[in-house]
């Protein structure tokens, strides 16, 4: 096991010198020159690697860099520890909220500078990694998981009831099915009906448009949908529906109600429920600790995430997460995890005045039903129903039936049915079947088959009504069993007339219309190859570095990200002890400034590192007249893979305009020198004439300052 553990060592050893041995000459001499002083001449990089490699392994060296590490670098150390693959987009996104992109560009340079990360480019793409010399001191000491995600145990967290509940979506399917709103030609309602809404759903409306997003969230998902003008409900979707969790439910509608587009909303509900499983019930975060934790989920799947902090927000004003007291921590609310034990007591009530309240711990799947029975009369803290003849009648016309209906009474209230309601209900079904509709299709027999089929038996079970000699209604429900059985018996049935309009009066140019629904559900929808892949419960740290999970966290001993430091290691210490030592040095006010700035910026660790022959830098910066010198800090950043610049230009209305550029060329046009070059992170392609440019300031890879 050591033998292995030291060839991983030395392997990853060998990468770092592969990665500073592709450093371009300037770079790669000025940081080495920065630790080792004056160079022997002539060079040879390998040995001059050897001998910063044996100056990391001193552990006088090693414990002034760490001391020199403050709560700012830990935290960007502990983002690149634990995150896949890490690199300046990755890294950006999951500190945007404490550091802009070029504060985060100048960090990531200066740990570098400070040997305690190395870059690895491959195709202009630079991935980081901690320097190997210093990896095992920095997990133990240094890589500290809380100052990235806080978070805390939570315990005794009461069940909340989120705002969007089953009991919402079974009054919204109760209101439309009942009311069958009436809209105006915009697609708005009129104004009696948004009265009625107005009136039903009070508590849903606490900054009056809160239902109407969610309305227009159940459109998207098809669960609504406008005939004519009147807003409508597919039953059979609402029923598949309520096969989702409650949990499910409501990440589908808030991500429908922000993305316009339906499969994309499925596909963003299916990652963002699979992220929701994969946490832990027994731990609450900050905001930020849950849209990093987010992040570092969908970095497993090794795609650009499509998770955004906004997202989180919205999970916490809708109740799946809830507060933790009254701190700044939020736990996922118990309301929606899986019930570990049966649920006990009833989740409605009947009263003999034929109104039904539901209880907040009912699901859709019962709930649909009731929705179907009973119209809607005030959605409040209980929902308010009322069972009536028209809605009892509605109920029967989707196949219940008065004894099935009360057997789903007496499960939900677990009490017998009033009654007078039972009684009222039979009557009620009475005069219902005294006058009855059929829905099927119609077969049409030649006499010399009649015989054959009406003989049948299991035929004759499938056929509803003999209207006529030779005709028959089929139910719709019992026609593929007609269909199967007529062929067993070796006739030949011709293929139904087609609704597509092949061969119809316009010569058939119109392309056939899909189903206005297909398997909407992402659950259910064969989604195209390159669908978001839900994300797994992660693996142990111990198993991959940046791969985690918060059940499986590191073990952090110390309270302080580097350990207590000795008092004349802390950081304060050294830089003091660094600045007595230049003051004692008779050098120029010049150079004493720029090594001040490189103690300050923590690239200078021991006194012996300040040399009165300190090295002239390049020029880093040109701006306003200054033509010449701009075109020679392009030039010289272009030499270098690992620069950037740093560019304001004039804009059209004469406001400044700031970007950070990659540059490739630099190319002359007539008389203008042209800068081309990609802008970081965006990606564009620019071509800016260096007359417009006001100030070019080159960011260096290696000893920044």
């Amino acid at each position: 096991m050591g033998s292995k553990r030291t060839r991983m060592i030395d392997d990853r050893i060998s990468h770092w010198k592969s990665a500073l041995l592709k450093i371009p000459d300037s770079g790669f001499f000025e940081l080495t020159r920065n630790y080792l002083g004056e160079l022997k001449t002539p060079y040879n990089k390998h040995t001059i690697l050897e001998a910063l490699e044996a100056f990391l392994r001193r552990k006088a060296t090693r414990e002034r860099i760490l001391a020199l590490i403050d709560q700012e670098d830990a935290l960007v150390l502990t983002a690149i520890f634990y995150t896949p693959a890490p690199n300046h987009k990755k890294i950006n996104r999951l500190l945007a909220d404490r550091f802009k992109f070029l504060p985060l560009l100048h960090k990531l340079r200066n740990l570098q500078d400070r040997l305690l990360i190395y870059v690895e480019r491959v195709e202009g793409e630079e991935t980081f990694y901690l320097n190997p010399l210093l990896q095992g001191e920095l997990e133990e000491r240094v890589i500290h998981l809380p100052l990235l995600l806080p978070a805390i145990p939570a315990s005794q967290v009461h069940p909340q009831t989120p705002p969007l509940n089953d009991t919402l979506w079974a009054a919204i399917l109760s209101f439309i099915l009942h009311q069958e709103p009436s809209l105006k030609v915009d697609g708005s309602f009129r104004k009696q009906t948004e009265s009625k809404i107005l009136s039903t759903f009070p508590r849903s409306l606490t900054d009056n448009e809160r239902l109407y997003q969610i309305l227009k969230a159940l459109q998207r998902l098809g669960l609504l949908f406008q005939e004519e003008h009147t807003l409508k409900v597919p039953l059979s979707l609402w029923k598949e529906f309520s096969t989702l969790t409650p949990l499910d439910r409501i990440v589908l509608v808030l991500r429908a109600g922000k993305q316009s587009e339906r499969e994309l909303a499925c596909r963003e509900a299916r990652w963002l429920s699979g992220f929701l499983q994969s946490l832990s019930p027994e731990m609450a975060y900050t905001q930020t600790a849950l849209y990093r934790l987010a992040l570092l989920n969908a970095f497993q799947e090794g795609k650009e995430p499509p998770i955004e902090e906004s997202w989180i927000a919205d999970l916490c004003t809708y109740g799946v997460f809830v507060p933790l007291g009254d701190t700044e921590f939020w736990v996922l609310n118990p309301a929606l995890l899986p019930r570990s034990t049966p649920r006990s007591g009833p989740t409605a009530i009947l009263q003999p005045n034929f109104e039904l309240s539901l209880t907040p711990q009912i699901d859709l799947s019962e709930a649909l039903p009731l929705a179907i029975l009973c119209a809607v009369r005030r959605y409040d803290t209980y929902p308010l129903f009322e069972l009536t003849k028209a809605s009892y009648f509605r109920g029967l016309a989707f196949g219940l039936s008065t004894e099935r209906v009360e057997q789903l009474f007496h499960k939900l209230t677990q009490q017998e049915v009033p009654q007078n309601v039972a009684v009222q209900l039979k009557s009620w079904e009475t005069e219902y079947r005294s006058i009855s509709f059929t829905e099927g299709i119609l077969v049409q027999v030649d006499e010399n088959r009649r015989a054959t089929i009406e003989q049948h038996e299991r035929i004759k079970e499938c056929i509803h009504l003999s209207i006529a000699p030779g005709v028959y209604l089929v139910r719709k429900e019992k026609f593929e069993s007609f269909l199967r059985l007529l062929q067993e018996m070796g006739i030949t049935v011709p293929p139904p007339m087609s609704e597509e309009g092949l061969f119809n009066s316009n010569g058939g140019t119109e392309p056939s219309q899909l189903p206005r629904y297909l398997y909407f559900l992402p659950w259910n929808y064969p989604l195209a190859s390159n669908r978001l892949i839900l994300p797994e419960k992660i693996t142990r740290a111990s198993e991959r570095k940046g791969v985690f999970m918060d059940s499986h966290l590191p073990p952090h001993p110390s309270p302080y990200p580097q350990g207590r430091p000795s008092p004349s290691l802390s950081l304060p210490a050294i830089q003091a002890e660094l600045l007595a030592r230049l003051d004692t040095m008779d050098i120029e006010d010049e150079q004493r400034k720029e090594w001040e700035q490189k103690i300050l910026s923590k690239v200078v660790v021991d006194p012996d590192q300040i040399r009165p022959e300190l090295k002239r830098r390049e020029r880093t910066e040109a701006k306003g007249l200054d033509y010449a010198g701009k075109a020679i800090v392009i030039e010289q950043t272009i030499s270098s893979p690992s620069d950037y610049l740093e560019i304001l230009v004039r804009g059209q209305q004469g406001s400044p305009e700031r970007y950070i550029l990659r540059p490739q060329e630099m190319r002359k046009t007539g008389t203008d020198l042209i800068v081309c070059g990609v802008t970081v992170p965006e990606g564009i392609r620019l071509e800016i004439p260096i007359r417009k440019i006001s100030l070019v300031r080159r960011i260096k890879g290696f000893l920044l300052g």
